[in-house]
């Protein structure tokens, strides 16, 4: 008679052995100095490389956001010219990041011109070039600015605004009856050198 308390050892199926033989073994696979050297390395590339684009996205962007700006410029003293019946000026500083809108007015009996907050053309983004039709080249610095004067009527001779960001340049080349603003990218270092030649290229 077998005692109720007694524990039995139950064998189901294969026996340990058996089990142990069936699960083959994994063997363990670990990377080794090399490996991990090469991988961090094409990682550092790929950002490094991502980083190189980015950046050129982002000065096309600020040249595009530059590009914009001169024309809304432009089209500022357009509409005052035209509304006002009065001239405007609009003025460029060789190596600035801003342009400025001159107005009419008269001092002490005299007719001059007075000068609104700077019109800034974004950040990293510098005046490269101005010329205009029918006007001699002006080789403008800091101290000598490039002026385009709008008539009353809101014209002007077209003009071309070169602007910079990172090595990069773009234009603006701005119609002096229309008004109309058309840039243009990816200049050829004879058309930085010749800004005039977009004029007669578009």
């Amino acid at each position: 008679m077998t005692p109720i308390n007694s524990v039995h050892s139950v064998s189901f199926g294969l026996a340990p052995e058996s089990r142990a033989r069936q699960l083959p073994a994994t063997p363990t696979r670990s990377f080794t100095l090399i490996e991990l050297l090469v991988v961090a390395g094409l990682m550092t590339l790929a950002v490094g490389v991502a980083a190189v684009r980015l950046d050129g996205f982002s000065q096309r962007g600020r040249l595009r956001a530059a590009v914009r700006q001169v024309g809304a410029i432009h089209s500022i003293a357009q509409l005052e010219a035209v509304s006002s019946g009065q001239p405007r000026s609009v003025v460029y500083h060789i190596g600035d990041h801003h342009g400025q809108l001159l107005r009419p007015e008269v001092v002490n009996g005299r007719w001059s011109w007075r000068a609104s907050g700077p019109l800034d053309l974004g950040h990293r983004v510098t005046v490269a070039g101005v010329a205009a039709e029918g006007e001699a080249r002006v080789e403008a610095t800091s101290d000598q600015p490039h002026t385009l004067r709008i008539g009353a009527t809101g014209t002007c001779p077209s003009y071309v605004v070169i602007v910079a960001a990172g090595g990069e340049h773009a234009a603006a080349l701005i119609n002096g009856v229309s008004g109309q603003c058309q840039p243009r990218f990816e200049l050829s270092p004879a058309e930085i050198n010749e800004p005039l030649s977009l004029l007669s290229a578009s």
